[in-house]
């Protein structure tokens, strides 16, 4: 008995914890790939999602995507034109040498100084940076911005001596979390930063296995090979119901897919017709309700869900009073043969091959109204390198900031570079009333009016039917229950969020 006794205990011990204790080490298992340390080279979910636990911005934002102090501990805007950020005291890179204005000038220049780096493009309001002195940073910006400090979190600040090659290998940042090991598309780990200036990770290391996809995201769940996986497949939350260990999460994001159109040019090679029918608002009304959303989404393999206007419900200047428009295929075809088209037309749709499944799908609403699609999926590169010759592209977009004024600018405002607005116009949308209002949310200051104001202005673009909405996808994870963690709507895993379960 005597001998028994210990054991006893031990079990006793065990049953009353519940649970055994949270590893100091968590696996995750995400869909995408990494192929460069370098924070400045590439504009992706993947890359920033990973090394935003390297490296920290001058702001921040929260699970509701609000901004908030990162390395700058406050700012201030003393006209509309010019924004100054104080940082924190005591900064430091994971090597141990001093985080000072001058690192982020350089950080901040370096993408403005060099077209290659496409996080240049949320440096496209910054006329000037300057340091004003070791903890001072002033920016000055061509125009007034409302959004300029949400396009700001996204430039992440390195060491001012950091070259490519080094930056590519991963330069110390001032983050949660120092880089310890990079298999380029396979995985990187991490390792809990000593002197980090925020609240201590719950993790000493973290191993991110990269480009899993959702069967092997599903095969590394039953044998509890992971801590936290993301695979958004409709199998996910039947597969984790039989596996006590975890239990599912489901976010929905903010990329939203869409269709755009060409409606600049009078004649389109891509289009089998001897005019553009997509200059008809009357084809681009047909289009639109000729889709059967909630049929496309139930045949997604993953989670989704069909929306009617150009931002998602997440989004500051989402039109609650807009809804999915209704499938219509009889007036669609009304629509068609009054603008000229009674037997549709022919037409090339070009999108990524991310979204090939996506794109055949649509292909088959449209077929039923007569508008015969030729798919032409490609890879990234070639896709966006080809994509303003395109009549029709699918792709997905997201306001990234958590702002509607960041699509407006971008992609609906008249394309003019010298004012920076109109960038991702691809399609040639023009609307000088939009342009006008656009321009004008920019100089608002009243949250309530400007809320007001984006609302108008998306519902605007959204009868217009220059680019017609389709669905967003819900992120799927599967979470260790040892462990506690809530998806963000902008999909980056920040791993100093995810905590030791209560």
């Amino acid at each position: 008995m005597k001998r028994l006794l210990p054991a006893l205990l031990a079990l006793l011990g065990v049953a009353c914890a519940g649970r055994e204790p949270a590893p100091d080490r968590i696996v995750v298992g995400v869909p995408y790939e990494v192929a460069t340390l370098d924070p400045h080279i590439e504009n992706t979910v993947s890359n920033y999602s990973v090394l935003s636990n390297v490296h920290d911005s001058l702001v921040a934002t929260d699970l509701q995507m609000k901004v908030g102090p990162g390395l700058a501990r406050y700012w201030e805007s003393p006209d509309p034109l010019t924004w100054i950020f104080h940082l924190r005291e005591g900064l430091r890179f994971h090597d141990g040498r001093p985080c000072e204005a001058a690192d982020v000038v350089a950080s901040l220049r370096r993408p403005l100084d060099r077209p290659d780096l496409a996080m240049r493009a949320y440096l496209a309001d910054v006329d000037a940076v300057e340091a004003v002195d070791a903890r001072t940073v002033r920016i000055r910006t061509a125009r007034p911005s409302r959004t300029f400090l949400n396009k700001l979190s996204f430039v992440l600040i390195a060491p001012r001596d950091a070259d490519d090659d080094a930056l590519s290998r991963g330069a110390p940042g001032t983050g949660p979390y120092r880089i310890e090991s990079f298999e380029p598309g396979r995985a990187v780990e991490l390792r809990r930063a000593s002197g980090y200036w925020g609240p201590r990770p719950a993790f000493e290391r973290v191993r991110i296995e990269l480009g899993v996809t959702p069967e092997e995201a599903l095969a590394g769940l039953a044998t509890g090979r992971f801590h936290l996986a993301q695979a958004n497949t409709r199998k996910l939350e039947n597969a984790v119901d039989h596996l006590p260990r975890y239990r599912a999460l489901r976010q929905e994001n903010i990329l939203l897919k869409h269709v755009g159109l060409d409606v600049s040019r009078e004649r389109n090679p891509q289009v089998d017709a001897p005019r553009n029918p997509l200059l008809d608002p009357r084809v681009r009304h047909a289009l639109d309700v000729a889709i059967n959303r909630p049929r496309l989404v139930a045949r997604l393999p993953n989670l989704a869900s069909p929306v009617g206007q150009p931002v998602s419900r997440n989004i500051f200047g989402f039109v609650p009073s807009i809804g999915v428009p209704a499938h219509d295929p009889a007036r669609a075809r009304e629509l068609l043969a009054a603008a000229g088209f009674p037997r549709g037309f022919r037409a090339r749709l070009h999108t990524r091959n991310i979204l090939a499944n996506a794109a055949n799908l649509l292909r088959d609403e449209w077929r039923a109204v007569g508008v015969e699609l030729e798919v032409v999926a490609q890879p990234d590169a070639a896709f966006f390198a080809g994509v303003r010759e395109s009549a029709l592209w699918m792709s997905r977009r997201g306001s990234v900031t958590g702002d509607a004024a960041e699509f407006l600018e971008s992609v609906v405002h008249t394309p003019d570079p010298a004012r920076r607005l109109g960038g991702d116009n691809y399609g040639g949308h023009s609307d000088r009333e939009l342009d006008h209002g656009i321009e004008a949310a920019a100089q608002v200051a009243s949250e309530a009016e400007r809320l007001q104001l984006l609302q108008l202005l998306v519902a605007g673009f959204t009868r217009s039917r220059a680019w017609i909405p389709l669905y967003v996808d819900q992120d799927g994870y599967a979470l260790d229950r040892r462990l506690a963690w809530q998806p963000r709507a902008d999909s980056y895993i920040r791993f100093a969020e995810v905590t030791q379960a209560p």
